[in-house]
Order: structure tokens, then sequence, then C-alpha cells
């Protein structure tokens, strides 16, 4: 199955909780918390704010500590955090920016992240680091593969190319939070998952 995964937006959002349990019911797969400017406090009251029975579908950027609290997922490690806490023995997930992270990284972890693949739609400045050509020849190699999820600029007009370069899966931020309301993220979660669907079928 082709994941639908989530980032939050790095500042906090208005009813960002009931925002997020309604991108998991639209179908989103995982909703990764990434706050890097925020208290281990305030990531905790978005938690809270989120029901319980989501829990299992978020998984922490940051503030690893939580994650035993409220049972999630798993936890994400980047440049901020790049190691695994000697207490966690749960799933894991990584960023990636290279294809040589990809090839180190890979089977250490739930999945991996490889941004970015087109210029960002939330970072001015963040612009593609590889060119189509280049990732369908890594797709073709199995460097790119079910565990590998293409970030970075992933909207709409783009999935369908996206997947077609091997990756599993897609994350979205700035096509969701450039508009945070129900209907904006009903509409593109949807739309997002019925294209990934074509290639679950």
């Amino acid at each position: 199955m082709k994941k639908l995964i989530l980032i939050t937006a790095e500042e906090f959002v208005c009813n960002e909780g009931q925002l997020i349990m309604e991108a998991i019911d639209c179908g989103v797969d995982y909703v990764h918390i990434r706050k890097p400017h925020a208290t281990i406090d305030r990531v905790a009251h978005l938690v809270e704010s989120i029901s319980s029975a989501y829990h299992s579908q978020l998984v922490l950027h940051d503030f690893h500590s939580l994650a035993m609290q409220y049972n999630v997922a798993a936890i994400h490690l980047n440049a901020r955090q790049s190691t695994i806490p000697s207490w966690w023995n749960g799933n894991t997930s990584r960023s990636c920016h290279t294809l040589e992270e990809i090839i180190r990284h890979k089977n250490k972890h739930k999945y991996l992240f490889l941004s970015p693949i087109y210029d960002s739609i939330s970072k001015t400045g963040y612009t593609s680091n590889f060119s189509l050509q280049r990732l369908l020849e890594a797709g073709r190699q199995g460097i790119i593969d079910d565990n590998v999820i293409a970030m970075g600029g992933i909207c709409t007009d783009n999935v369908k190319a996206t997947i077609d370069c091997g990756f599993g899966g897609v994350a979205v931020l700035g096509s969701i939070w450039k508009e945070p309301t129900i209907e904006h993220i009903h509409k593109e979660v949807k739309q997002l998952k019925q294209i990934l669907s074509c290639y679950n079928s």
C-alpha cells in the first residue's frame, strides 16, 4: 500500500488537533508532529488535544520522551535527533537528503523520507535536489522502493510522476497547511488518496 503521510506545520495552527484527526479520518496513514521551535509542554498539549484513538498514527520528531507516554506509532530521526534513545525499541523513521543516505540507512527503519523532491511549497529557497531522470534510475536500481517516502513540494499535480519513480508513498506539508480548514484538508487528502489508490489495486 502506498502511504500518505502528513507533516505538521512548524508553527501551531488553530484547532490543529481537530484538523489532524480529520486528516486521519480522510485517509492519512501517519501524521508527523514536527514542531522544531516548540517547548515540550506545547507539543504534549497538541498530542493531548488529539483523541488517544489516533495516537497509534502519530510520529514524534522532537521530544522523544513523550513517545512512551502517548503510545505513538514511531519516533523520527533527523539532524536534531539523530540517534535512537536507548530505551526505545519501537518503530523509527528517518529524514534523508541524498540517495547515499538512503542506501546507508536502508532496512534500519520502518521508512525513510527523501527530500526535497520538488521545490518546497512551505519553505522559501528549499529547492529540489533531484532530477526526474535520476529518481527513475534510482527506482530501477532498487534504491528507491516501498520503504522510501517522497517529501518536498508534493501536491496532487505531481503525485503520479513521483510514485512512478518507485516511491512507497508521499509526505505532504505545504499543500495541506496553506489553507488549514476542515474543508480544504478533506478535499486535498481525498484527492491524494484517490491518486494513490490506483497503485494499491
